[in-house]
């Protein structure tokens, strides 16, 4: 297990956000280079996730796009279940 400790009175956010997306979506995420976890003090976790989604977004814009609950309806439904 990889964990991360950016030190938020010093970090840009950010940049920290950027480097661990970018470096997580190396190979389909199937990287041990990157942190499983990234511990960030409460005042600065919404900040950092929305820093987080937004450069998922930038660096991936397909990714981000999905129609979940379409996709959700169809693989149900291939599945034979109820697709509502």
């Amino acid at each position: 297990m990889h964990a991360a400790r950016p030190e938020a009175a010093r970090a840009d956010l950010v940049l920290a956000a950027h480097r661990i997306v970018s470096t997580r979506m190396l190979n389909g995420g199937q990287v041990c280079l990157c942190p499983d976890y990234v511990f960030v003090p409460r005042q600065y976790a919404k900040d950092f996730t929305a820093a987080l989604q937004a450069g998922l977004a930038r660096l991936f814009p397909s990714y981000t796009d999905t129609d979940v609950a379409r996709h959700r309806k169809r693989q149900r439904a291939s599945l034979g279940g109820n697709p509502s």
